[in-house]
């Protein structure tokens, strides 16, 4: 799990062998791993901040843009957490995305069924 979230959200080979309690020898030995056996990870990883780069945003699924500024920055730090924020965006987004259009379609059933209750919060993936 650790290896599964934490590449996605650009987690360093230091980064994971602290997390997992490993040598970092060991854990870029389950990054090559991982890579290898998930090769389309990383060309989306690569494809994505790629794209960040040429226009400075990306996309969830449903088109919304998540526009990244500090992908061009002359700061490394701030490049890097741009391009790390890029490549989960859309995953993040399209997630937002599609709790928002649930409550949206739960509001008008809510509306169309006459029940006398209300949303009061979502909190991730829940209402």
């Amino acid at each position: 799990k650790a290896i599964n979230f934490g590449l996605i959200y650009g987690m360093s080979v230091f980064g994971l062998a602290k997390q997992i309690g490993v040598e970092r020898t060991t854990a870029q030995v389950y990054m090559d791993a991982y890579f290898t056996k998930y090769p389309n990870v990383l060309d989306y990883m690569n494809h994505t901040r790629t794209m960040a780069h040429k226009q400075g945003y990306v996309e969830t699924l449903f088109g919304r843009r998540l526009y990244v500024p500090d992908i061009r920055s002359k700061n490394m730090m701030q490049r890097k957490a741009a391009e790390r924020a890029a490549i989960n965006a859309p995953m993040q987004g399209t997630a937002a995305d599609i709790i928002k259009l649930a409550m949206i379609q739960i509001d008008d059933w809510i509306n169309m069924s006459g029940m006398d209750v209300k949303m009061i919060m979502q909190v991730h993936d829940e209402l």
